[in-house]
């Protein structure tokens, strides 16, 4: 697997997890903020899989309210990297539709105090929070598979052990590279083989 794969799949895992989570909480009113690692029209993969996600939740970017007067790089900034000079929009605010036009005004705060090389970003809404979430019902909690949270190890000899009592026919074995004859000889032996294979791998997975 690539860098790139890794990197789309790792992303993927991560947009599902806020997904669900955010739909869970039966929430009608979001503000999600932090470091993306990514500009929203940078075009990358990065920008491209959230916005599915911004779609999917009804969530709108906050980008556009940001107070320009409180810019103290070359551009928009909330990364700088004082030895290079390089600077990139990567943290980012995003709100529900129905909270855009509560949205004041974005701004960034590079005050002496901050150590980082990320300049921080504020988000000023004005909303009522008098209502509380005690009587909001709340989604049942689902559940699903996470690989990147399972015993590796104990899949990894789960399917070894697994996998390694499938019989390969010497048939299948001794037939070569542009044989013709598959289909009458052989194809059932595959078939049979591939069906063994793919049972013995979902027993894995439910152990």
């Amino acid at each position: 697997m690539t860098v790139a794969a890794e990197y789309e799949e790792g992303l993927q895992c991560i947009l599902s997890d806020l997904k669900s989570v955010i739909e869970q909480a039966n929430a009608s009113k979001i503000i999600v903020g932090g470091d993306f690692n990514f500009e929203f029209d940078s075009g990358s993969i990065g920008p491209r899989l959230f916005d599915q996600v911004l779609s999917h939740l009804h969530l709108q970017p906050c980008d556009s309210c940001l107070d320009l007067s409180t810019v103290s790089t070359p551009v928009p900034a909330t990364y700088y990297q004082l030895g290079s000079g390089k600077c990139s929009f990567i943290d980012h605010f995003c709100v529900s539709a129905s909270l855009v036009n509560s949205v004041a005004r974005s701004f960034v705060w590079d005050s002496g105090e901050n150590l980082s090389d990320h300049i921080p970003l504020f988000l000023v809404v004005s909303v009522n929070i008098s209502d509380t979430i005690a009587d909001r019902p709340m989604a049942p909690p689902t559940k699903r598979f996470r690989w990147d949270k399972a015993d590796l190890l104990s899949y990894y000899y789960s399917t070894y052990s697994s996998l390694s009592q499938v019989s390969v026919s010497r048939d299948v074995q001794r037939c070569e590279i542009g044989c013709t004859s598959c289909v009458r000889h052989i194809q059932h032996t595959v078939d049979n083989l591939y069906s063994d294979i793919y049972t013995r791998t979902i027993y894995t997975q439910r152990l």
